[in-house]
């Protein structure tokens, strides 16, 4: 707080992004993409209309409907400490050795479970594409008809490309963002300590057994004010 009213002081305008302390009341203007408030202060922007996603988001166009959910990418950011990785493919171990899906995992660059991971794919024999540090997740999600992931910021890329997803809290602070439970393109299992791989199987099979379902999700994701994001921040700061 001190350290803005001291910047404003010197006469400058002061922005801030993803500032929930003290300080955010005193900027001139304070974005926060990730959470939603109905009270929010004057100088406040809250919500997905103003994530700024990364460019390669906005270039690369979004998916269309294929009317079946086939191709599904598990992705839980740059840690995973839950390593909710492996427990979403144990828990459709038994819908990949059948062909009816395939899975797409991408992991972050201090994901800390890659022994136990490769060693789980290669004992069941699983045919599973793994990626890792990924540097262009807007190609990586062409042709991904669902996603199962954390709910952080990824939920608005995957969102920008159109791919209905299923969203798992890795913490208590990503129980926090209120996309995932609003929106109805995401199906929300909650926070990792309470979910089973029994609730992400049967989170699937439903997806993957309601056609008319799915196409709602797509519907429902608002990723045109998504890719406008960063347009709309610049136009609020001037």
């Amino acid at each position: 707080e001190w350290y803005i009213d001291a910047l404003r002081k010197q006469g400058n305008f002061v922005v801030n992004f993803e500032d929930l302390g003290a300080g955010a009341r005193k900027a001139h203007i304070d974005f926060n993409a990730l959470y939603e408030r109905l009270d929010a202060p004057e100088n406040h922007r809250y919500g997905y209309k103003y994530a700024v996603l990364n460019d390669k988001f906005i270039i690369e166009p979004p998916n269309e409907f294929r009317g079946e959910v086939r191709n599904i990418l598990v992705t839980f950011g740059g840690v995973d400490q839950n390593n909710l990785t492996l427990k979403v493919i144990r828990a459709l171990e038994d819908l990949c050795s059948e062909g009816r899906i395939e899975l797409k995992v991408i992991l972050g660059p201090a994901y800390n479970y890659i022994g136990e991971l490769e060693k789980y794919i290669k004992t069941k024999h699983l045919k599973i594409e793994v990626l890792k540090s990924v540097e262009n997740m807007a190609s990586e999600m062409r042709g991904i008809d669902l996603a199962i992931t954390s709910n952080g910021r990824t939920v608005y890329e995957l969102a920008a490309m159109r791919v209905p997803m299923i969203s798992i809290a890795q913490n208590d602070r990503e129980t926090l963002h209120t996309f995932a439970r609003y929106n109805d393109g995401v199906k929300y299992l909650g926070i990792a300590c309470n979910v089973t791989e029994e609730m992400v199987r049967e989170a699937v099979l439903e997806l993957i057994n309601d056609k008319e379902r799915c196409y709602r999700m797509y519907e429902a994701l608002p990723y045109e004010e998504l890719r406008r994001g960063a347009w709309k921040v610049k136009e609020e700061i001037l």
